[in-house]
């Protein structure tokens, strides 16, 4: 009854009914009034909400992306690893320490990828920025991030509008990662094998 009452369209007796009560300034019905008022308020503002384009085609992007997985690997350009930090020596004094994170660059004609792979146990955190050569700043805007095992689907997410992203998952081998750009180019990198830990 408030919330048609709050809405306008409560039957005559009962606005009536509504009406006459809150003027009397019973306490509970004042706040019942209240709370069904910013319900409303609230609801008119959510509706009245334009999602903006580049969200949606976003959205949209993830999904498609998503379905492409059985054939992602015949639709990505391979990135080349160009920096591997397992290749260089640790400095002395700290190579007998818990391994550092892992660096790895790679790059995809104009786009260069960054990433740092950490392992805890059997979990893998995985941050990245994919870079563009040749745009201002070198960041190549917003794209999907996806993580492919077995042609299964291990981990998604959306990098931000200065192409960052950080994704974890749980430690496997033979994993791929497919980054969309901005401008719908795929690009596929072989994440390194896992050591995994023995039970």
């Amino acid at each position: 009854m408030w919330v048609d009452f709050i809405r306008g369209v409560a039957r005559f007796d009962d606005a009536k009914r509504l009406k006459a009560h809150l003027e009397a300034a019973c306490p509970e019905c004042l706040e019942t009034h209240a709370a069904w008022s910013r319900i409303l308020d609230a609801a008119r503002r959510e509706a009245s909400y334009q999602v903006p384009e580049a969200t949606i085609r976003l959205v949209n992007s993830a999904f498609t992306l998503r379905n492409k997985i059985p054939i992602l690997s015949r639709l990505a350009q391979v990135a080349v690893r160009v920096f591997d930090s397992v290749e260089e020596p640790l400095p002395a004094g700290i190579r007998g320490a818990a391994a550092p994170a892992r660096q790895l660059l790679h790059a995809a004609g104009k786009f260069l990828i960054d990433l740092r792979l950490e392992t805890e146990g059997r979990l893998e955190s995985l941050t990245g920025q994919i870079l563009s050569t040749e745009t201002e700043g070198l960041t190549s805007g917003t794209g999907v991030v996806l993580i492919q095992g077995n042609e299964k689907l291990v981990a998604q997410t959306i990098a931000n509008s200065l192409g960052e992203f950080q994704m974890e998952f749980e430690s496997q081998n033979e994993l791929q990662l497919f980054l969309e750009t901005a401008s719908n180019q795929i690009i596929a990198i072989g994440l390194p094998d896992a050591n995994l830990p023995t039970d």
